[in-house]
């Protein structure tokens, strides 16, 4: 195929299934593969076989705790159902998955008469500003009006970062000197967001150590200066997390969780990764949701998080290309 072509095709709009299909393909994810490889064996389900997937869950960072809930339940269904071949038994594992995952995040409501904040917080490196782009060109393509905010002042380089995507993506940008209070970065970007009628405004916050307290105690200061100007805001505050550091990024969510109320889950880098598991016990362990998920570098790789699509291609991998 000729690069012009693969270029063209590249530009043309993807499905949400087509998204996490690619993302979640057998041929680059680790985790997806092993599972997979599980269900193709010929031989009849035997205890082997069960402790076998249960090494595979581990393996992909669902918690021990998490990974024998899993396992009791599946192996429950395969007994009452009587199935002893591996390839039946993957719908019932799907099964197992949709039933624990239970319902999904409910999408955030847009405001009809002011802007609506979501505010952004997470560890260094978990792709916390290049996420925030992301959903502002996932909101811009369903039609509003979006500005992004700066407030991490702590770095140039990610404010100059956000800048690039504001440039690209052709929406606003609130920011402030480095090193400024990001309250007041905040503050002077609600007013612009209001003075410009806008429909959505995300805010990118400094990246933080889930152990500095001081650091976590700010976020608290961000919300309450938010709410002077905009009683509702934060509407939504999402932390993003990185699904290769598996375990450590539950440690990393309880304790943002405890310095703030989260909303949801953005959850980075589930392309290739073998610690997709994470999000079953982040469920298990803290009743909170996935909002959004990513499964690529390309801008549109972020998508609301599907239950349904995420499991039929977490036990389908884009097999038939394999």
């Amino acid at each position: 195929m000729s690069f012009f072509k693969k270029l063209t095709q590249r530009l043309k709009p993807r499905s949400d299934k087509q998204i996490y299909s690619e993302g979640l393909d057998r041929k680059t994810n680790k985790f997806v593969n092993k599972l997979l490889l599980l269900f193709e064996e010929e031989s009849e389900i035997d205890e082997s076989w069960i402790e076998r997937m249960m090494v595979v869950l581990i393996e992909a960072d669902v918690s021990v705790a998490t990974a024998r809930k899993l396992m009791k339940s599946f192996q429950k269904l395969l007994d009452e159902n009587e199935i002893t071949e591996k390839l039946y038994a993957k719908d019932v594992f799907k099964q197992v998955l949709n039933e624990f995952y239970g319902q999904e995040a409910p999408q955030l409501k847009i405001a009809d008469n002011r802007p609506t904040v979501i505010l952004v917080v997470g560890v260094n490196g978990s792709g916390k500003t290049t996420s925030c782009s992301k959903l502002a060109y996932m909101y811009q393509e369903q039609g509003y009006k979006v500005g992004l905010v700066a407030a991490d002042t702590f770095r140039a380089a990610a404010t100059q970062q956000l800048e690039l995507w504001a440039q690209k993506l052709e929406v606003p940008i609130f920011k402030g000197k480095l090193h400024a209070d990001p309250s007041s970065v905040i503050v002077d970007g609600l007013k612009g967001a209001i003075d410009q009628q806008l429909d959505i405004v995300i805010c990118d916050t400094a990246g933080r150590l889930q152990t500095k307290t001081n650091l976590m105690t700010e976020l608290t200061k961000m919300k309450r200066v938010m709410a002077k100007f905009i009683p509702e805001a934060p509407d939504a505050t999402y932390l993003v997390l990185d699904a290769t550091l598996g375990q450590n990024s539950l440690i990393q969510a309880k304790e943002f969780e405890k310095a703030t109320a989260l909303d949801g889950i953005v959850l980075t880098k589930m392309d290739g990764s073998a610690k997709g598991g994470i999000i079953f016990s982040i469920i298990d362990e803290m009743n909170l949701k996935v909002n959004f998920i990513g499964l690529g570098e390309q801008m549109d790789d972020l998508r609301p998080f599907s239950r349904e699509l995420f499991f039929d291609s977490l036990l389908d991998g884009n097999s038939d290309n394999a």
